[in-house]
């Protein structure tokens, strides 16, 4: 899909790893035949189990989670990081 202003995004792993990226860093596809883009680097058995608009206040020390370099593993987030919303 294609958006005209830049929104950060929450993706979440199944292992719990969350990463925060801003739409802007991530290219374009190349060619037409190029089977896209990497995002969050991945373990073998694991798969993003959600992706959300970030809102600020939905993680405190929500810098722990940015990337500027595609693709990133993700952080584990600490007990205190995340807000009543996130919680599982």
């Amino acid at each position: 899909f294609f958006e005209k202003n830049s929104q950060e995004y929450l993706i979440i792993s199944n292992n719990q790893k969350y990463l925060i990226i801003n739409s802007s860093i991530i290219n374009s596809k190349s060619t037409r035949d190029s089977q896209g883009v990497n995002i969050m680097k991945l373990n073998k058995s694991c798969f993003v189990r959600n992706v959300k608009i970030f809102k600020e206040g939905d993680i405190s020390n929500s810098h722990r989670f940015r990337t500027k370099n595609l693709p990133a593993r993700g952080t584990v987030p600490k007990s205190d990081d995340l807000g009543d919303q996130l919680k599982i």
